[in-house]
């Protein structure tokens, strides 16, 4: 359709919208026009329109969807952009006095932000932050000039907020779209995040506050497995899965021509204090595809630095493959402390110059690896788990790149290239044939994590193969005994060949196929289990 011949989207068009596509009953009183909310039960209508300003808010649960694009989104369960084709498709122009509005919207949140961000700031050098300042500057080592760099802050009550910005219903209702308040199922509002904790400002690619997360200052023993972070839920203009910390400062960074890419908030901070100013962190040990492009975009080689113990390596190993599928250039900081790089700057500060130059191929870094894992030497079985294990890893490289790690494998495994080429392939062949059981799967899942074993108790789920059920009575047992601790599957041991396969394959999946950090994986387990149980 062309563009003069769709219709304008006047408050008489989106009342049209409103009654024919989304089947609100619209009443109007006085100027605005009221309904049930579509969100939330209600006896009397709460939600309602303002022609004038085309806005949408409900009184009852704090919903406020801002313009008509975005109520299409909520109720259609879509994205803002697929609303905006939707609604065009009706008929409608979706073009400048809308684009105009959204960034009005967006240029309110900032600058409600950055009076966020001023306030837990204020909070933090106030009596009331005296705790949180505290923990900062004695457990963190961290000095007024970097608490101020990075602007961090804490929260004094969960009602701070909402009782600051409760008389201007504009501004609360930006905070409510944003989730740093949220409402109740009483309708009673609240701030996000709750008394005593840390806050921490996120900024875009821009330097522009976006959103802010939390952390715990202090921590009960029963929650010393839990995560001590509290993000701010996503919403339209900020996603986690899109974000990396200090980017903005990273790319502002002409004149290095590399980064070193860590995990964590205080990673950044404490290597930044001590000098080391080219740091960002992915807030995980994985990469989402979105945050691939953004590393892309700096054109800058990544160095990796994290955790040198065994969870750290694999890590590592998992952000190196991700950073060469998709050719970022790389390197790796091989170094042999349990510590990250926030405990290094505290503990073994004057080693830091020194592990920052320690740096790896990414390619030999992995093979190194696997090659010490399973004691390469004469051992025929552990030379060929080793070249599978490379096989796996790399299935979905370049013939170039298969044929140097072919050339490597050799070497490591002193094999002639044929017999390691053979081996090599016929396991590629085999993980592109081979499906992995729903049972394997979640077995597998509760090795990872001890919550997830949690879920299988309450459900009583029941193992149908024998095998997979002697290895969950070996979990159950050690996270009963211990119920603090995680399990390592890598230090069982079995005596039975069978069991010995079924471990090593349990280990494959949660090296290559489960993440237990992303945002989605407890989805996907409790998909996984209804499914099993379903087929059971």
């Amino acid at each position: 359709m062309d563009q003069k011949d769709l219709l304008p989207l006047s408050a008489e068009n989106i009342l049209q919208v409103l009654k024919r596509e989304l089947r609100l009953p619209l009443i109007q009183k006085g100027r605005d026009y009221f309904v049930s909310c579509p969100f939330h039960q209600e006896k009397s209508p709460s939600f309602t329109f303002e022609p004038e300003k085309k806005i949408f808010k409900c009184f009852g649960c704090g919903f406020g969807a801002g313009n008509i694009f975005k109520l299409w989104a909520q109720m259609k369960k879509v994205s803002v952009i697929e609303a905006k084709q939707e609604i065009k498709k009706l008929g409608y122009q979706v073009g400048s006095e809308e684009n105009w509005l959204e960034q009005e919207e967006i240029s309110k949140e900032k600058k409600l932000f950055s009076l966020v961000a001023t306030i837990y700031q204020h909070n933090l050098f106030s009596i009331a932050g005296k705790k949180a300042l505290a923990y900062l500057k004695q457990k963190r080592q961290l000095n007024r000039e970097t608490i101020q760099q990075f602007g961090l802050g804490c929260s004094i009550n969960h009602q701070q907020l909402t009782n600051l910005f409760s008389a201007n219903s504009e501004d609360a209702e930006h905070l409510l779209l944003t989730n740093l308040l949220r409402s109740k199922e009483n309708s009673w509002i609240t701030d996000f995040f709750t008394e005593n904790q840390l806050i921490i400002p996120l900024q875009n690619e821009k330097g522009e506050i976006m959103a802010f997360a939390g952390r715990k200052i202090e921590v009960a023993e029963w929650e010393a497995g839990q995560n001590k972070y509290l993000h701010l839920p996503n919403y339209e203009n900020y996603q986690k899965s899109s974000f990396l910390y200090n980017y903005f400062r990273v790319k502002q960074m002409g004149e290095t021509d590399f980064c070193y890419l860590v995990e964590g908030f205080f990673d950044v901070i404490s290597l930044t204090q001590a000098g080391v100013n080219n740091c960002l962190a992915s807030l995980g040990t994985s990469l989402s595809k979105q945050q691939l492009i953004l590393l892309k975009k700096l054109k800058k080689k990544i160095v990796l630095f994290l955790d040198g113990d065994s969870a750290g390596k694999q890590a590592t190993i998992k952000l190196a493959i991700a950073l060469l599928a998709q050719d970022i250039e790389c390197e790796v900081i091989n170094h042999s402390l349990s510590l990250d790089p926030d405990e290094i700057c505290q503990q073994k500060k004057k080693e830091l110059t020194q592990i920052c130059q320690k740096k790896e191929d990414p390619y030999m870094y992995i093979l190194q690896h696997f090659a010490q894992k399973w004691e390469i030497r004469e051992n025929p079985q552990s030379i060929a788990s080793f070249i599978r294990k490379i096989a796996n890893l790399f299935q979905d490289f370049s013939p170039k790149i298969q044929e140097f790690l072919l050339e490597k494998l050799s070497a490591f495994a002193n094999w002639d290239k044929e017999e390691v080429k053979e081996t090599y392939f016929a396991y590629q062949s085999q993980i592109r044939t081979k499906e992995i059981s729903k049972e394997e799967e979640l077995l597998a899942y509760c090795y990872q994590n001890r919550r997830y074993w949690l879920i299988i108790q309450q459900e009583n789920y029941f193992f149908s193969q024998s095998e997979y059920r002697y290895l969950y009575q070996l979990l159950h047992n050690y996270y009963t005994a211990k119920p603090h601790l995680e399990f390592n599957l890598e230090k069982l041991t079995v005596d039975n060949s069978s069991l010995k396969e079924k471990t090593r394959q349990l280990q494959e999946i949660i090296d290559d196929n489960l993440d237990q950090t992303s945002s989605n994986s407890l989805a996907n387990f409790m998909k996984l289990l209804k499914e099993s149980k379903h087929n059971n």
